[in-house]
């Protein structure tokens, strides 16, 4: 089925595999990557438990076609020297040829359904976890903010996130409708596809949105986001001033605003405080903001 290589030894860890997500979550975990059978494909994890209270779950985003050999995990050189507990999850939709899948999941694999009940069991079984944090950019970005609202006690920080699938690029919309829901429209999909519609209810789900404001997100998938966002959810923004277009932010930049995540230990006032964050702005005035700083840049 995969039309890219797979290869889960090229991590170099110890790899276990189990024909089920059952089988999985009945067995002791382990650091290294689990490869769990998933209908006609594989979920696949890379986890490593070292003894925190805070754990990252790292979602990816696009991957050059030419670049993808399976799992693919993202995010290690930014947790080596933290300290949290770390999950990588790599998205199966991938298997199906298409290089950006959201974490959806696909015809025959509702991932939005199956993957909070592993991560539940991975969570469980980090002795000492007490908070959780998501972390992804872009379409990792989505992920983190869709799973982070099916995680207890749990901080989404997505950076330059779609928060609209159908806002996003065409042809790629297109190529993952193909590829993973037999050419559905997004509107027939039995999974969420605006974060909108899980946001623009009250939770207890803790956000920070990373934006650069070069980026024509702002207006596309930040803007319409923060519109409908509850007013009594805490979700705070914090501005990128990097430059023009779809931009990540520093490494060192997400490196140090994990740590002051971890740190703050799911206290919100204390991690918005910590990070400066911007909690009560018009998402209207986004337009004109950006307009501004992109007529500085020339």
């Amino acid at each position: 089925m995969a039309r890219f290589p797979r290869n889960p030894q090229r991590y170099k860890k110890d790899l276990y595999s189990y024909p089920s997500i059952e089988s999985f979550r009945s067995a002791e975990l382990r650091n290294g990557v689990h490869s769990i059978a998933y209908a006609d494909g594989h979920l696949d994890l890379m986890v490593e438990d070292r003894g925190a209270e805070a754990t990252i779950i790292f979602f990816h985003g696009a991957i050059p076609m030419k670049k993808i050999t399976l799992p693919v995990f993202s995010g290690a050189s930014v947790a080596a020297e933290l300290n949290a507990n770390l999950v990588f999850v790599s998205d199966p939709g991938l298997e199906r040829g298409t290089n950006l899948a959201w974490y959806t999941g696909d015809a025959g694999r509702n991932l939005q359904e199956d993957l909070p009940v592993v991560l539940d069991h991975v969570l469980g079984n980090f002795p000492h976890h007490k908070h959780a944090i998501t972390y992804g950019g872009s379409g990792g970005g989505f992920a983190a903010l869709i799973y982070a609202s099916k995680i207890s006690n749990c901080t989404a920080l997505a950076a330059n996130p779609q928060t609209n699938i159908q806002n996003y690029i065409p042809s790629a919309v297109e190529r993952f409708t193909d590829a993973c829901w037999d050419g559905l429209p997004l509107s027939a999909l039995p999974v969420t596809t605006n974060a909108s519609d899980i946001y623009e209810h009250q939770l207890d789900t803790r956000v920070v949105y990373l934006q650069a404001m070069g980026d024509e997100h702002v207006t596309s998938h930040m803007q319409p986001f923060f519109e409908r966002v509850h007013p009594a959810n805490q979700v705070g923004m914090r501005f990128l001033w990097n430059g023009v277009g779809h931009r990540a932010p520093e490494k060192e930049l997400v490196k140090a605003i994990l740590e002051d995540t971890i740190n703050s230990q799911g206290d919100w006032h204390n991690l918005a405080h910590r990070l400066s964050l911007l909690t009560d702005f018009l998402p209207q005035s986004l337009p004109k903001l950006q307009a501004q700083y992109l007529t500085g840049l020339s």
